[in-house]
């Protein structure tokens, strides 16, 4: 846990974090489909926007980031601080970076395909991905990054 606050840039505030949930239950946050434009003969895909419930002091979540970006914020996550990157679904990644214990556990929404969890957790803390029944998929060691498959997740436990 943190001994000191310090700002960061980027924090949702309350008020932000709730109207994004009140948007996200009162829209029913579509699943992400891919469609072939056969007429055109070209690809293109349905983006989609991943998120998490609860969000403490100094956490931030960086959307719209290239890969390279998203790479970049991963190797370079804060100390203390767990960054999960999820795929939107249009080639850019969305990255969270917590750090706080309560609530236990997080529920995520369009959390799709692959994506990344880089663990910079001090005091051997571990990011446990759970299913939908809060069953332990993976735990996630301090000091590691590693690829997931977000499919499963629905609960992550970043204690």
């Amino acid at each position: 846990m943190r001994s000191f606050l310090k700002p960061r840039p980027g924090v949702a505030s309350a008020s932000a974090v709730v109207l994004a949930l009140v948007t996200a239950l009162s829209s029913g946050a579509p699943a992400a489909q891919a469609e072939e434009s056969k007429a055109q003969g070209r690809a293109s895909a349905a983006a989609w926007e991943p998120w998490m419930q609860f969000f403490g002091p100094h956490e931030t979540v960086t959307p719209d980031a290239s890969t390279l970006l998203r790479d970049t914020m991963l190797h370079n996550c804060d100390s203390e601080y767990a960054c999960l990157a999820a795929g939107e679904g249009d080639g850019e990644h969305t990255v969270f970076e917590v750090t706080y214990c309560k609530p236990d556990d997080r529920w995520v929404s369009n959390f799709i395909g692959d994506g990344a969890v880089a663990n910079h957790q001090v005091n051997d803390a571990k990011v446990v991905l759970m299913d939908k029944n809060k069953k332990p998929l993976r735990t996630i060691d301090a000091g590691k990054i590693v690829r997931v498959d977000w499919d499963p997740v629905y609960y992550i436990d970043v204690c």
